[in-house]
Protein backbone atom coordinates (compact mmCIF):
# COMPACT_ATOMS: atom_id res chain seq x y z
CA UNK A 1 0.00 0.00 0.00
CA UNK A 2 1.42 3.41 -0.92
CA UNK A 3 0.98 6.71 0.92
CA UNK A 4 -1.92 7.82 -1.28
CA UNK A 5 -3.75 4.55 -0.60
CA UNK A 6 -3.18 4.95 3.14
CA UNK A 7 -4.50 8.54 3.06
CA UNK A 8 -7.59 7.44 1.15
CA UNK A 9 -8.23 4.47 3.45
CA UNK A 10 -7.84 6.62 6.57
CA UNK A 11 -10.04 9.32 5.06
CA UNK A 12 -12.75 6.79 4.25
CA UNK A 13 -12.67 5.38 7.79
CA UNK A 14 -12.93 8.88 9.24
CA UNK A 15 -15.81 9.79 6.93
CA UNK A 16 -17.63 6.56 7.82
CA UNK A 17 -17.18 7.32 11.52
CA UNK A 18 -18.37 10.92 11.12
CA UNK A 19 -21.49 9.77 9.31
CA UNK A 20 -22.16 7.01 11.87
CA UNK A 21 -22.21 9.73 14.54
CA UNK A 22 -24.57 11.88 12.44
CA UNK A 23 -22.00 14.68 12.36
CA UNK A 24 -22.05 17.11 9.47
CA UNK A 25 -18.84 18.36 7.91
CA UNK A 26 -19.80 21.80 9.23
CA UNK A 27 -20.13 20.48 12.81
CA UNK A 28 -16.76 18.69 12.65
CA UNK A 29 -15.13 21.85 11.31
CA UNK A 30 -16.73 24.01 13.99
CA UNK A 31 -15.92 21.58 16.84
CA UNK A 32 -12.34 21.17 15.62
CA UNK A 33 -11.77 24.85 14.81
CA UNK A 34 -10.87 24.10 11.19
CA UNK A 35 -12.36 25.01 7.80
CA UNK A 36 -14.91 22.77 6.08
CA UNK A 37 -12.58 22.35 3.09
CA UNK A 38 -10.04 20.84 5.51
CA UNK A 39 -12.63 18.28 6.63
CA UNK A 40 -13.23 17.37 2.99
CA UNK A 41 -9.48 17.16 2.26
CA UNK A 42 -8.92 14.75 5.15
CA UNK A 43 -11.83 12.53 4.10
CA UNK A 44 -10.74 12.49 0.43
CA UNK A 45 -7.16 11.63 1.37
CA UNK A 46 -5.78 14.73 -0.31
CA UNK A 47 -2.24 15.84 0.38
CA UNK A 48 -3.18 19.49 0.85
CA UNK A 49 -4.07 19.32 4.55
CA UNK A 50 -1.79 19.94 7.50
CA UNK A 51 -1.30 17.94 10.67
CA UNK A 52 -3.26 20.72 12.39
CA UNK A 53 -6.19 20.00 10.07
CA UNK A 54 -6.03 16.30 10.90
CA UNK A 55 -5.84 17.03 14.63
CA UNK A 56 -8.75 19.48 14.30
CA UNK A 57 -10.75 16.81 12.47
CA UNK A 58 -10.09 14.32 15.25
CA UNK A 59 -11.07 16.91 17.87
CA UNK A 60 -14.20 17.75 15.91
CA UNK A 61 -15.25 14.08 15.96
CA UNK A 62 -14.12 13.58 19.57
CA UNK A 63 -11.56 10.98 18.45
CA UNK A 64 -8.07 10.20 19.75
CA UNK A 65 -5.02 9.37 17.69
CA UNK A 66 -3.12 6.24 18.67
CA UNK A 67 0.24 5.39 17.14
CA UNK A 68 1.90 2.00 17.51
CA UNK A 69 5.02 0.38 16.13
CA UNK A 70 4.63 -2.10 13.28
CA UNK A 71 7.21 -4.44 14.79
CA UNK A 72 5.81 -4.20 18.30
CA UNK A 73 2.18 -5.36 18.33
CA UNK A 74 -0.05 -3.81 20.96
CA UNK A 75 -1.83 -5.95 23.52
CA UNK A 76 -5.29 -4.40 23.57
CA UNK A 77 -6.03 -5.70 27.07
CA UNK A 78 -2.90 -3.99 28.44
CA UNK A 79 -3.81 -0.81 26.60
CA UNK A 80 -7.32 -0.77 28.04
CA UNK A 81 -6.01 -1.37 31.56
CA UNK A 82 -3.71 1.65 31.24
CA UNK A 83 -6.54 4.01 30.26
CA UNK A 84 -8.25 6.18 32.89
CA UNK A 85 -11.73 5.03 33.88
CA UNK A 86 -13.22 8.44 33.08
CA UNK A 87 -11.26 9.89 30.13
CA UNK A 88 -13.10 13.22 30.31
CA UNK A 89 -11.38 14.11 33.60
Amino acid sequence: MNNQSYRQAIGQKLEDFRKSQNLSMYRVAKNGDIKEHSVAAVEKGETAYTIDSLLGYLEGCNLHLFIGEKDNPIDVDDLLKSMPENPSE
